[in-house]
């Protein structure tokens, strides 16, 4: 293992070297192998060291675009070395547990207690025990009262900082609000401190000057009442920190790639922070208050300039409802002109029924359509207007209409049930809405899906509902046996359901106080882990918790009393708790309250007079929509084709890579290169580029070839230089070899190298040479190897029959390593033209 010590300065030729050994027995090892493009994949070195932590697997966090959005803002520090860390799924937990390792950040290996700041990036309420799994598995005390001088300042921010009551103890500091600018004032403030030889103590007060920060530490705790401060100086309430123009949040210039599938596996593009609708159940739409757009021609500017570099093949317009942003239709419209040259796609997620029009439907049209989303929440029109959702049965259904007659086949519904004020009618009316929107789809399609997915209403901090109780969950279960005996075997029709119990310990979360702490530190202690995840949630741990611990969680389910001290008082998100009462007041009136875009201000406290307001777009010019990319279209005209086999390694890191994963990087890039790969015809382009047979997990190749097709007649030379500049070294081109015969038609000569024990050699021997027996075969011994050689057809997964004559025979993985030695390419490969090597010893 490498040594690595508190504000060392690190060689960039190390980010990838191999700093642990993860077992390819764990399920998808590509999760902590660190393979990505981008700079921003190898950190920083700096003085100083942050580390931003997300407690999910790595594929949800690097789909989180408010985590990325920071890494971006950290890693231009000079000062400071930063770099990433996940949550290890269970099976990796026991592994490093087993072997008394530490966990590591991702891309640079540094153990997690050796960061001068931590700061964890809080996005759901059943993610907080793997907070206590990472800090545990770093070395690092869970209570922060419990952490020394030399323990790093943990810190979290996020969704969850709305009531950080209920994990306060686990938190040096919690950030509430925007982290763009207020993330370099937490650096200057702890810079500074160490510099200066402060305290642990003195530092955290510093911290709490800033606005949005809370140091829980300087506050006592009161059981479902309002934190009260202890120590002069700091503030009775924490205001949220709002960043003013949204222009100032910078686009990530240069992403990181990740090598496999992520959750979000796009090119995020923040264009809108906030609502100004108003539903009175939805969080979010409260605490991104005030509404601010950013300009729809820099998010051109971005789109034109950086978007086709990154490797991604979509780019996500982001925001709470994409069509309600003011230009939504010119900036759809434009930025698939610019991206339609580049295969590039553009999604509009989040698009509000009741906005959705021919235009927008035309531009959304011109994109993949694998499924359409929308969310009425409540089965009745009457709940709807209830809970501030003003969207009618006919504006549901024209939208569905206009769906399914511009060629989409999916339909996904989202709805709520236990809303307050809900009736078994309301319910009911959900099937009834989707029996009227099939009715709809059948007229236009043949085949189509109308997915229903029903989840629990939790009732959520600084909204109107905040003093509403939940239903408990019995009724949940009854109200989703009601659906599912509906719409369980309906045609065309599927049911899905979100886990009641899960939303039950969401509630008690969300509305907790500091005693579920407590209630959290216990589960964890029991083996509650990945909580989210439903192949690992335990209800039983969480409720032998909440005995243990003797508390009652009709505590945090019940209803509230309007007026009462709240656990979460002290937190200001600017929406006055006068507006809310009122609010509440409303839905009891059935009375509905209007948008503030399209009438009268609602006096809800978010917009100060000279400070913060809504911002909107100023509409796209003429110009620049009639020429989108500020220049004349090249003529159209024939195009040379050429076509090259690349040889490439697969090592390091790169082992822990699935097939269709290599398979993705490579694409991407490709993509960034900038060569010009040709594409199929058709609806959905696909690049031309042709794979072998997969090399399984865990085997190391030294020579791995592809073919791809350009358009273009460019030297090796020149292919070579851009793929390799775009590819980490455990991927590295090794040589680029002129094609002109068929790629599947070839025949290859390989050479393995398998690690064996000598009890292991003869039973191993027969076993490969029974596997390999159609093909010419060679096994010969070599200081404690067996090398084999074999010449066959490409299309041949020679790889995988090897790895399963290794586990016929009952040798594992871990008793006979294999590594990939050489590759001969016979037949119609090149041409006359020169072929390149990056190591003129290569054999090919």
């Amino acid at each position: 293992a490498f040594p690595f010590f508190k504000n060392s300065v690190l060689p960039d030729e190390l980010c990838y070297l191999k700093y642990l050994e993860v077992s390819v027995a764990v399920s998808r090892p590509s999760r902590y192998a660190g393979v990505e493009l981008g700079p921003g994949s190898t950190g920083k070195r700096g003085k100083f060291s942050f580390l931003l932590a997300f407690p999910e697997v790595y594929e949800l966090g690097m789909s989180h675009y408010g985590y990325l959005l920071l890494y971006h803002i950290l890693v231009k520090r000079s000062a400071w070395t930063v770099d990433r860390a996940f949550a290890p799924w269970p099976d990796r937990e026991k592994e490093l547990r087993e072997k008394g390792e530490r966990l590591k950040s991702h891309s640079l290996g540094i153990p997690l207690s050796e960061f001068d700041v931590i700061g964890f990036s809080l996005a759901y309420e059943l993610s907080l025990t793997n907070v206590l799994t990472m800090l545990d598995l770093g070395g690092i005390p869970a209570r922060a009262s419990e952490r020394g001088e030399e323990s790093p300042f943990v810190i979290a921010g996020g969704a969850l900082a709305a009531n950080p009551e209920p994990y306060a103890d686990f938190f040096d500091a919690v950030f509430i609000g925007d982290g763009e600018e207020a993330i370099g004032e937490i650096l200057e403030v702890v810079e500074k401190g160490k510099e200066k030889g402060r305290g642990r103590e003195e530092i955290l007060f510093e911290l709490s000057k800033i606005r949005g920060m809370y140091v829980p530490a300087f506050y006592r705790p009161s059981v479902g009442g309002k934190p009260e401060p202890l120590r002069p100086g700091v503030p009775e309430r924490i205001r949220k920190r709002v960043l003013p123009d949204l222009n100032d949040s910078p686009l990530p210039e240069d992403p990181i790639v990740p090598a496999m599938r992520i959750v979000h596996d796009r090119l995020g593009i923040e264009i809108a922070r906030g609502c100004t609708r108003g539903c009175r159940f939805c969080q979010a739409g409260y605490l991104y208050r005030p509404y601010r757009e950013r300009d729809a021609s820099r998010v051109l500017e971005f789109i034109r300039d950086r978007a086709p570099r990154t490797g991604f093949d979509e780019v996500g317009f982001l925001s709470l409802s994409s069509s309600d942003y003011s230009s939504i239709v010119d900036l759809a419209s434009v930025s698939l002109d610019i991206l339609e040259g580049h295969r590039i796609s553009v999604s509009l997620p989040s698009l509000r029924i009741n906005t959705l029009d021919d235009r927008l439907i035309r531009q959304a049209k011109r994109v993949r359509k694998s499924g359409f989303t929308v969310a009425p929440e409540a089965g009745s029109q009457s709940l709807r207007f209830r809970i501030n959702k003003d969207i009618t049965d006919e504006e549901i259904l024209e939208t569905v209409e206009l769906v399914f007659k511009n060629g989409w086949k999916n339909l996904k519904m989202y709805f709520m049930t236990g809303l307050p004020g809900e009736r078994d009618e309301d319910v009911e009316a959900i099937a009834s809405l989707a029996f009227r929107c099939r009715s709809v789809a059948k007229k236009h399609a043949r085949k189509f899906t109308v997915t229903v997915s029903v989840a629990t209403f939790v009732p959520k901090p600084h909204t109107p509902f905040q003093w509403a109780g939940q239903i408990d969950r019995k009724k949940m279960r009854e109200k989703i046996e009601l659906l599912r005996e509906k719409l369980g075997r309906a045609k065309n029709i599927t049911f899905k359901w979100h886990n009641p119990d899960m939303s039950w310990l969401e509630c008690i979360i969300a509305r907790g106080d500091r005693q579920v702490s407590r209630l959290i530190e216990r589960a964890y202690r029991l083996g509650a882990r990945m909580d989210a995840w439903s192949d690992t949630f335990s209800p039983e741990k969480w409720e032998k918790a909440l005995h243990l611990e003797g508390i009652d969680p009709a505590r945090y389910t019940g209803p509230k009393k309007v007026g009462s001290p709240l656990p979460w008082s002290h937190v200001d998100v600017g929406v006055s708790e006068e507006y809310l009462v009122e609010e509440w007041r409303r839905f009891l009136r059935n009375e509905t309250t209007p948008d503030c875009r399209f009438d009268r201000c609602t006096l809800c406290g978010a917009c100060v007079p000279g400070g913060e307001s809504n911002i909107f777009s100023p509409p796209l010019e003429l110009s620049v929509r009639e020429n989108p990319s500020g220049q004349e279209k090249p003529p159209a005209g024939p195009s040379a084709v050429s076509r090259y086999v690349i040889i490439h390694r697969k090592k390091g890191k790169a082992v822990h890579q699935s097939a269709l994963e290599v398979q993705s990087l490579l694409l991407r890039a490709l993509r960034r290169s900038g060569l010009p790969v040709v594409y199929s015809e058709g609806f959905n382009p696909r690049p031309k580029v042709s794979f072998p047979p997969a090399l399984p997990v865990g085997i190391s190749s030294e020579k791995e070839c592809i073919e791809i097709t350009t358009s273009e007649n460019l030297s090796p030379e020149e292919v070579m230089r851009k793929l390799d500049s775009q590819l980490p070294p455990d991927l590295g081109v090794v040589a680029v070899i002129p094609s002109e015969g068929k790629f599947t038609r070839l025949t290859v000569t390989e050479s393995f190298a398998l690690k064996v024990t000598r009890e292991d050699y003869e039973r191993l021997r027969e076993s490969v040479t029974k596997a390999l027996s159609p093909f010419s075969l060679s096994i010969t011994p070599r200081g404690g190897e067996m090398v084999i050689t074999v010449t066959h057809p490409l299309t041949t997964p020679v790889a995988g029959k090897i790895k399963k004559a290794l586990l016929d025979c009952g040798v594992s993985e871990e008793r006979a390593i294999i590594t990939k030695t050489d590759l001969k390419l016979e037949g119609e490969v090149s041409s006359e033209r020169e072929q390149v090597h990056s190591d003129k010893q290569s054999t090919l």
